[in-house]
């Protein structure tokens, strides 16, 4: 009885933090590609044992879908570039910059086979769900000055869903009346391409910026 009381109080603080999601359930629509807002590219990844599958959907329908083989090698592969380069710091991709980068080009060939479009909302799955999207780099053509790298961060505005339907159930809560957060975590010290990724979004998005230290739990709560 306790562990129900308790249980009970919970659902009730939950409710009141979260209104939009305890509202009436909404029968799934026929055509959910129509619920895609315009300019908007859903990409859906699925990982198999035996192959990758990459589905592009506008609002139009699906645009395109891509079956890569070998899927459990290429997860293999995710799972070293992320542990690699990100998940243990920065030294890797400063100690071998053009391995990095012919690997982040890789990636973005195997999601990638025409023109990028100017917004997307990507849906991953299996070790694309730990993949830093923006990280990729879109041109087979190295150059040492990491500044003139061309990352995904410059070509295109990227978010992320768990799927088509968490995102159509998000959109409907949002109402744009309350101040929304969104947390750049990035430090610059030795990665001069991120420092001018920085600046970039700095100068084109209106916000209050907290840089390296100044990113405290503090800070935040101050807002």
């Amino acid at each position: 009885i306790k562990c129900s009381i308790v249980q009970s109080g919970l659902q009730a603080q939950i409710r009141k933090k979260y209104p939009g999601y305890f509202g009436p359930v909404q029968q799934a629509s026929l055509h959910p590609e129509k619920d895609i807002p315009e300019g908007l590219t859903v990409k859906s990844l699925f990982s198999g044992e035996e192959h990758l599958y990459v589905m592009d959907i506008t609002n139009a329908g699906i645009q395109s879908v891509r079956r890569l083989e070998d899927g459990k090698g290429k997860q293999r592969f995710l799972q070293k570039f992320v542990t690699t380069y990100f998940h243990n710091g920065p030294a890797a991709m400063q100690n071998a910059p053009a391995a990095y980068y012919d690997d982040a080009y890789t990636i973005f060939q195997w999601m990638w086979d025409g023109k990028i479009a100017s917004r997307y909302l990507l849906i991953p799955d299996g070790w694309f769900g730990f993949l830093p999207f923006d990280a990729l780099v879109t041109d087979s053509v190295y150059k040492r000055n990491t500044a003139q790298w061309p990352f995904l961060l410059k070509q295109s505005v990227t978010s992320l869903a768990y799927s088509l339907q968490t995102y159509r159930r998000q959109s409907a809560v949002a109402d744009g009346k309350h101040a929304q957060l969104t947390g750049f975590f990035i430090s610059a010290a030795g990665l001069p391409a991120v420092e001018e990724e920085y600046k970039a979004v700095h100068k084109n998005a209106a916000a209050i910026y907290f840089k390296d230290g100044e990113a405290t739990l503090a800070a935040f709560r101050g807002q």
